[in-house]
């Protein structure tokens, strides 16, 4: 499990479980398999939006203020607002969104900042346990969407709770861009559904809501940003240039699998790396206890041992370990005491900020994907 992080010598294997990906011919909707219930999830879950993700909040805000979808007296619902990045961001521009979220340790820190959070699954039924039916003119669902099992259950909540103008704006991660920068390592049981322009206008058209505008972000390795509404039906120039690029792409089966053989030859690589560092005695640490590094790191045992220690700024994952590897997690501030030769940039998405936070200037790093590198520290 991505999401894992247990106390030292606490590890337990209920958290290891098969995972395959599975494409629909008829949908073109792309999951995992087998599901995983959301209380196993998400009940003590480690991700906090505002470590690392911040930036990208305040972008998304900046762009809601400047369009025009709604306005201060808006009421305004963010699904799955994890500590409350959007939300705060949201706040301080003049708007008043509330969200909901089923993690009680996360949604602790956001009430902590003063911002009103329901502690719930989004679902059709806590719609009406929460009396929320034709409430919103917007709801929002940023990298939350995909986390979701019953999606159709969750696909008329939205409607329900949506008034006959309303406007849902949900971020999740392109399909396309998975398959041709080969981010595999964003494959995993929190991630349940990877979706097309296509197979999430499936989903939504079913239940009255219709694709009216988009763009791409480049949040977790290429992201959809699409805005759908009750009542209109006009696409934007943008979106119309969005789909035709996704229909000149080759998103079948067998495409996938020849872009997860050569994400699996980019692994490799970084294995043999791994048992060469440990032959030669060199020291070796990771930075960023991201749930992709947890997939990256049980996949490449018994070589991922080479690596002493994972550095982060999470408060909710320093001190533990990663998944069932058994590496600690230490915080980044205490990386200038490190004497590591190498540094693997596990969350490589973000490997600009990280190179620049460490503090050693000898460092060579390691960048696993989407391409197999080998980097000296600026400069050098």
């Amino acid at each position: 499990m991505a999401g894992y992080f247990p106390l030292p010598g606490k590890s337990d294997d209920r958290f290891l479980v098969p995972m395959q990906l599975r494409s629909c011919r008829e949908c073109q909707l792309v999951q995992v398999n087998p599901d995983v219930s959301d209380e196993l999830l998400f009940a003590d879950y480690r991700y906090v939006s505002s470590v690392g993700m911040q930036p990208h909040f305040d972008s998304f805000a900046a762009w809601f203020n400047g369009s025009n979808l709604a306005n201060r007296n808006s009421k305004i619902l963010e699904i799955g607002c994890n500590d409350g990045p959007l939300l705060e961001s949201l706040t301080k521009l003049g708007f008043r969104p509330i969200g909901i979220d089923p993690a009680s340790n996360i949604v602790q820190q956001a009430k902590d900042k003063g911002l009103e959070v329901i502690c719930d699954f989004f679902n059709l039924r806590g719609v009406t346990k929460h009396n929320l039916e034709n409430t919103f003119d917007v709801i929002i669902s940023c990298n939350s969407f995909a986390h979701i099992s019953d999606i159709n259950q969750i696909a008329a909540g939205v409607a329900k709770a949506l008034n006959e103008d309303g406007v849902f704006i949900v971020e999740v991660q392109s399909l396309q861009d998975m398959v041709e920068s080969k981010a595999y390592d964003f494959v995993y049981h929190e991630h349940k559904y990877y979706y097309s322009i296509s197979s999430i206008s499936n989903l939504l058209n079913r239940h009255g809501m219709y694709l009216i505008d988009g763009m791409h972000v480049v949040t977790h390795g290429g992201s959809l940003r699409l805005v759908f509404s009750k009542n209109q039906k006009i696409n934007s120039q943008i979106l119309n240039e969005m789909i035709e690029r996704e229909r000149s792409a080759d998103l079948t089966a067998g495409a996938i699998a020849a872009s997860v053989g050569a994400f699996m030859t980019e692994l490799n690589k970084l294995r043999d790396f791994l048992r060469i560092a440990e032959k030669g005695d060199q020291l070796c640490v990771g930075v960023g206890a991201s749930g992709r590094a947890n997939m990256l790191l049980n996949y490449l045992q018994p070589e991922a041992k080479a690596i002493m220690a994972v550095y982060d700024q999470s408060p909710e994952r320093i001190g533990r370990e990663m998944a069932l590897s058994g590496i600690p997690v230490m915080p980044l501030d205490s990386s200038s005491e490190s004497s590591a030769e190498n540094v693997l940039i596990l969350a490589w998405n973000f490997s600009e900020v990280l190179m620049k936070k460490w503090p050693n200037k000898q460092t060579t790093f390691v960048l696993p994907l989407p391409k197999f590198e080998i980097l000296k520290k600026s400069g050098q």
